[in-house]
């Protein structure tokens, strides 16, 4: 599930809507370090997986070898 922050700022007040700006800018840099962290988690998987997915085929070479 994606989180989307809301675009629109409800304060009426300048000093609260400063704040209410500096909170949704601060979620939207959270958000962004966030997808940098599962993207590199993810490249780091794709590897393993091809690096696992080569140890099986090895290991069906093996088993269909005659003995």
């Amino acid at each position: 599930m994606v989180h989307i922050p809301q675009k629109s700022v409800h304060s009426l007040s300048p000093e609260s809507r400063q704040t209410e700006l500096g909170l949704l800018d601060a979620e939207i840099g959270t958000l962004r370090a966030d997808n940098k962290s599962l993207r590199a988690i993810n490249r780091i998987l794709e590897r393993e997986k091809k690096d696992l997915e080569a140890e099986v085929e090895t290991l069906r070479g093996e088993m269909t070898k005659p003995q």
